[in-house]
């Protein structure tokens, strides 16, 4: 377990020097973005300015909806693939070309951080970089790997990094969120808890790193400047350069404190107190987790003596119970046998019913009854088909009632949606790198 806090975060929202229009979306938005958010989103639209941007968008708007109620330690991979079938879902609805046409698309880079540590995810050639400072120089810790044809054929020692530069093929991408794929492209997902003080994560679109190599970036992030000044020194490189449209977010790690166990919320916390003058710590799934003390290692020590002082007087009692009753044997009693604890087995299958429990009811308070049905099927099958404690009979019931919402969900007719100029604002969390 390890407890993170960030310096400012900072971000890039620029159109290239070319003619096509801004198709990227980041979030938070440009400027939004504090030292208590967890998660971060750089999205690359595709397929032209009303298909790209539509996507883009589509993804981070239905990522954030998803992720914003979710509680810190709920999040995992799990989580991760379960918001990522939601934007897909999101797409398919949005499509106005199921059948032909030019079909809209995005990648993706995602990053959530919490009491595991860092997450990264990414689809296509938009990047995510870990960088940590090592003898006095910026190191890379961890670069996503580009679904791009250039770089396979890198990978394949066909051509050299000096031809992939000006490749004809090198804005070819061989993997992208796009609607109704046969086989929706998969994420590659990276899980670390080697997340240290003074660590940076840089998610950027393709228009970065074609203007700012790898040394050069490590170079910037190495200058004993401002994080502000670092951001604004890749801007002042990229700009007048780049013909493509180039978005990024910095994110620098203040501080990451690993602790054995991290003390327990409960399922009826909304909101988690802030000690008094205390900054809060990162915002995990949109709630402050205030910071922990070591403290009350002494306390733990009077309790544990307490109770060798009371196991000691009992065993006095006892001994001089045996005594009195003429050294003969005690006289049994026959009294209720403690309940077996459940066996390590049970334990196991037992947590993972209610950690799936405790999601589909987060998803049934959302109104999200697709997913909430998927999480009862997933709490369903880690149960026994011998277990006898009525869980069974109460997730197929819930099951059953979700099935009921979904169809008066298709039941009720929709209202033609009217425009709203504030969806399209290039202001609303959106950044665009063609």
């Amino acid at each position: 377990m390890i407890q993170i806090r960030l310096n400012q975060p900072y971000a890039l929202n620029e159109t290239g020097g070319g003619s096509n229009p801004n198709e990227d979306t980041i979030f938070p938005a440009c400027g939004k973005a504090t030292v208590r958010n967890a998660f971060f989103l750089v999205c690359d639209g595709i397929g032209g300015h009303q298909n790209g941007e539509v996507a883009s968008q589509s993804v981070c708007r239905s990522f954030a909806g998803f992720l914003q109620p979710v509680r810190p330690d709920d999040f995992d991979e799990d989580v991760f693939r379960q918001a990522l079938e939601q934007a897909y879902e999101q797409l398919d609805e949005k499509d106005a070309a199921p059948d032909g046409g030019k079909k809209m698309g995005t990648t993706l880079t995602f990053l959530y951080l919490n009491c595991r540590g860092a997450l990264m995810a990414h689809i296509g050639d938009s990047r995510i970089y870990h960088l940590r400072r090592e003898n006095g120089e910026m190191a890379i810790r961890y670069k996503s790997r580009d679904h791009s044809l250039v770089n396979d054929l890198l990978q394949a020692d066909i051509i050299t990094p000096e031809e992939a530069v000006h490749h004809p093929k090198r804005n070819v991408i061989t993997r992208a969120m796009q609607p109704h794929q046969t086989s929706r492209s998969k994420a590659d997902i990276r899980q670390t808890d080697d997340v240290k003080a003074g660590d940076y994560f840089f998610l950027c679109s393709d228009g970065i790193p074609e203007q700012i190599s790898d040394s050069t970036l490590c170079d910037i992030l190495a200058k004993d400047t401002d994080d502000k000044a670092k951001i604004g020194e890749i801007h002042r490189a990229c700009r007048g350069r780049s013909k493509d449209n180039f978005s990024a977010y910095l994110i620098p790690v203040a501080e990451a404190v690993a602790e054995e166990t991290l003390p327990e919320t409960t399922g009826d916390d909304t909101e988690a107190t802030l000690l008094a003058g205390e900054e809060p710590d990162i915002l995990l799934g949109g709630q402050p987790v205030q910071h922990r003390k070591q403290s009350g290692k002494w306390k733990w020590g009077i309790v544990s003596f307490l109770l060798i002082v009371l196991l000691a007087c009992g065993a006095y009692w006892w001994g001089t119970l045996q005594s009195g009753n003429g050294g003969k044997q005690p006289i049994k009693r026959v009294e209720n046998a403690p309940a077996p604890s459940p066996s390590s087995e049970t334990q196991k299958w037992m947590a993972e019913y209610d950690r799936f429990l405790k999601r589909a009811d987060n998803y049934c308070k959302q109104g999200n009854y697709q997913m909430a049905k998927n999480a009862y099927s997933q709490a369903l099958s880690v149960v026994p088909g011998s277990d006898r404690s009525g869980k069974r009979t109460h997730v197929v019931k819930q099951i059953k009632v979700c099935d009921g919402k979904l169809k008066e969900e298709k039941e009720t007719p929709v209202l033609p949606e009217e425009k709203n100029d504030a969806d399209t604002d290039s202001t609303d969390q959106t950044i665009t790198n063609p």
